[in-house]
């Protein structure tokens, strides 16, 4: 019999440590709104998806992915945090 902490690895707990530093970053308030209008208007798509609908250039896109994973962070951008987060993971507007 072994005795310690048992640790528990699900892909919820991953993505909820992946997601939680996302959390704090601070987001220009115009940014946030345009990419949100953008994610409205695809409705869903993925993480890859949005930022190439947000900007072709590389250099760009490598800024606005982590807005992407604050958005989701912060539960603006829904997703299921119960499978594991790519850039392929399914993603949905929150717009009521």
């Amino acid at each position: 019999l072994v005795h310690g902490s048992l640790e528990i690895r699900t892909p919820y707990l991953s993505n909820i440590k992946f997601l939680f530093p996302y959390k704090q970053q601070k987001v220009e308030l115009e940014l946030e709104k345009h990419i949100l209008s953008i994610m409205d208007d695809l409705e869903e798509a993925d993480p890859a998806v949005l930022s190439f609908a947000i900007c072709s250039a590389n250099n760009n896109r490598a800024m606005i992915i982590p807005v992407i994973w604050h958005l989701i962070a912060v539960q603006k951008i829904g997703c299921d945090l119960t499978s594991p987060l790519t850039m392929n993971t399914r993603i949905w507007s929150k717009k009521c």
